[in-house]
């Protein structure tokens, strides 16, 4: 399976929805995924069939999204 850019642009947002505290947590599991980490079947359950690249996605859009709430305020 693999995921559409508005899947990865979803995800990314509702995680910047999140308090930062939070977030930083959300981060680190989606990084380790994004090496290939199934976080003790979290990846397996919840994102079957999802390729690294689809975290790589939205880590950047996450990352990219904070930048902006950095310039904003």
């Amino acid at each position: 399976m693999s995921f559409t850019p508005e899947e990865a642009i979803k995800h990314a947002k509702k995680i910047l929805k999140l308090k930062k505290r939070l977030r930083k947590s959300i981060k680190w599991e989606i990084q380790e995924m994004a090496n290939g980490s199934d976080l003790n079947g979290v990846r397996k359950k919840y994102y079957k069939g999802k390729p690294n690249l689809y975290f790589e996605s939205v880590l950047h859009l996450i990352e990219k999204g904070e930048k902006n709430e950095e310039n904003k305020g």
